[in-house]
């Protein structure tokens, strides 16, 4: 299996359905999945050291989406189809899964773009925790910040 995320993204699942059986349970042997920003609201001052995904817990519900991510099992796809970064060439358009999303951690980052880590200040009319993230990092067995 391939999963097509970036170093600054995680991916989380929404029910028990792990990626793996999710991807091979597919109809299209692959699926994409939508994402949120987490924004650079800093929990602690951690200036110390580089920033940890644990150090990021907010995500800004006024912001829209982040660009889909996919995840594939080569060998049930026809290889006529080329992997491209936010999709597929060729006319492949795999289910838009439910049961998983991605995180993109603006926190997480070198800035190659443009700069995306510059510590925000926390707005309680913007910013609400990321309930799902922390769980799934929990489960994960990230220590607590």
């Amino acid at each position: 299996m391939v999963v097509n995320v970036d170093i600054d993204e995680l991916v989380v699942k929404e029910n028990d359905i792990s990626l793996v059986d999710g991807v091979l349970a597919s109809k299209d042997g692959a699926i994409r999945f939508s994402g949120s920003w987490v924004e650079t609201v800093q929990i602690d001052n951690q200036s110390e050291r580089l920033p940890r995904f644990t150090d990021f817990k907010y995500k800004d519900i006024k912001k829209s989406k982040s660009l889909e991510k996919w995840a594939i099992s080569p060998k049930r796809v026809d290889d006529k189809y080329q992997w491209q970064v936010h999709g597929f060439g060729g006319g492949f358009e795999p289910e838009i899964s439910q049961d998983f999303v991605h995180r993109h951690y603006l926190g997480i980052n070198t800035n190659w773009k443009y700069n995306r880590t510059s510590i925000v200040d926390y707005d309680p009319a913007t910013h609400e925790v990321d309930q799902k993230l922390e769980a799934a990092l929990q489960q994960a067995g990230f220590k607590n910040h």
